[in-house]
């Protein structure tokens, strides 16, 4: 037998100790993985899967590949909730909400994509300034509104003429969430209610059914093969309502969170 310098053994006991850790970590958290099939039974390219932990509410979304497969990265053992999107499509079933993770194991998980109508919801800022119709209040809703609601604004509380539009405003003052002045309120009730009051005209059901559309989409051959490998994790806050963009939170460890464009981001 050869005799290794205490520098070697040294050298050898640290490698043994990081290999150790290594596969100790490795075993940590499962993962899910699955197909994502289309109306035809095709794999289905570019659908969001989102994979939803019921205790601590993190988010974990990822893309299926142009063999409709997705793969998540390790999750921490416990229930999720997963379901799939895509513009212009829902998901078959709308979504599986008891699925296991268990330490060291993978979990498959499949969907089936059907054909659905294109949502306002699902577009982004710049599609909005895009298709939404020029009016007076238009820079204001967009600068003022947009910015935190996107279009679920109007998901959730429907269409409204200039007073009911402005009963909302003036509810996010009161609750102060929100601190916006009487002039910029009144521009941007005015707008809503002209591009989402109850007998408007100016803007579809659908915004698929704009011409403009077509030149701005972003379905699924939109994005690269690339861009399919990311995998993107949203932490909820406190839930409180005047958690708004920008106020920051303090974790355990020091660390600071704030939301950033609907986005959770930390800064130590």
């Amino acid at each position: 037998m050869k005799k290794i310098s205490k520098k070697v053994a040294g050298f050898l006991g640290l490698l043994t100790l990081l290999c150790c850790c290594s596969v100790g970590y490795a075993a940590t958290g499962g993962t899910l993985s699955g197909t994502i099939k289309g109306p035809d039974g095709a794999p289905f390219r570019a659908a969001f899967v989102r994979v939803r932990n019921v205790n601590t509410k993190m988010t974990m979304m990822v893309l299926s590949d142009k063999n409709g497969q997705y793969f998540t990265d390790s999750l921490p053992a416990g229930t999720y909730e997963v379901w799939a999107t895509a513009i212009g499509y829902k998901c078959d079933p709308a979504r599986r909400p008891d699925v296991k993770v268990e330490d060291g194991k993978n979990q498959t998980v499949g969907f089936n994509m059907q054909k659905s109508m294109v949502e306002w919801a699902s577009m982004t800022k710049y599609q909005a300034g895009t298709l939404l119709p020029d009016a007076p209040g238009k820079g204001q809703f967009l600068q003022e509104c947009f910015n935190c609601h996107a279009f679920s604004l109007m998901a959730s509380v429907g269409r409204h003429d200039h007073d009911g539009w402005m009963q909302a405003i003036n509810l996010m003052n009161v609750l102060k969430v929100a601190n916006i002045k009487p002039n910029i309120a009144d521009m941007a009730a005015t707008y809503l209610a002209y591009a989402y009051g109850p007998d408007t005209t100016v803007t579809p059901e659908s915004p698929a059914q704009l011409p403009a559309y077509q030149k701005i989409k972003q379905e699924g051959d939109y994005f690269s093969d690339d861009a399919l490998r990311i995998a993107w994790v949203d932490y909820e806050l406190t839930g409180d309502p005047r958690d708004r963009p920008g106020v920051a939170k303090q974790d355990k460890d020091g660390n600071m969170w704030f939301e950033d464009r609907g986005a959770g981001v930390s800064a130590a």
